[in-house]
């Protein structure tokens, strides 16, 4: 395996590497369980230049040379905002406070297992000032095994809707240091 560097992506760096920013996200979430379709995958790339401008933006990539072979981003929730889709209100100690909210995470298969994700979970959640991070995933997603390794815990579900098709979703918290 080549040597991974990892940087700090601004808004602007985000805006110039988008193409291949988007390239990695269509690689992992068309993969089963994700399957996105080509406008799902269109909207994240729409999404992500509007994050890049959010408070608490911060962006990790990981890259092999010239390529990029993993990304992670979050950006601050406020305290009075909470998942749209969730069955119920945030849990008592949630209410109230910002939290980091890491909105994707993805690496690209053949660098997976050697701790890229790890790395980029950590920088992402480095020196944040909010005492929370929270996020949703599919309960049946690889990714799950990683997260409560990692310590997170669950902090509620997130279904489907009539305006938001995308399916049932775990949300789950974990303290920071």
């Amino acid at each position: 395996m080549n040597l991974i560097t990892y940087a700090m992506l601004d808004q602007r760096a985000v805006i110039q590497h988008r193409d291949s920013i988007v390239a990695v996200y269509a690689s992992v979430f068309t993969e089963p369980p994700y399957s996105d379709s080509a406008e799902q995958i269109a909207a994240f790339g729409e999404d992500l230049v509007s994050h890049a401008g959010q408070l608490g933006f911060t962006f990790v990539a990981a890259w092999s040379g010239q390529q990029l072979v993993g990304f992670e981003y979050a950006i601050t929730m406020e305290g009075s905002r909470w998942f749209r889709r969730a069955a119920g209100p945030p849990p008592n100690f949630l209410t109230g406070v910002d939290r980091c909210f890491i909105l994707e995470w993805a690496v690209l298969q053949p660098w997976r297992g050697y701790g890229i994700g790890g790395e980029l979970m950590r920088r992402v959640l480095a020196d944040r000032p909010e005492r929370y991070a929270v996020l949703s995933a599919r309960p049946n997603a690889p990714a799950m095994a990683v997260y409560r390794r990692a310590g997170w815990r669950k902090a509620g579900d997130s279904y489907p809707t009539a305006e938001n098709t995308r399916p049932h979703m775990e949300i789950m918290y974990l303290p920071l240091p």
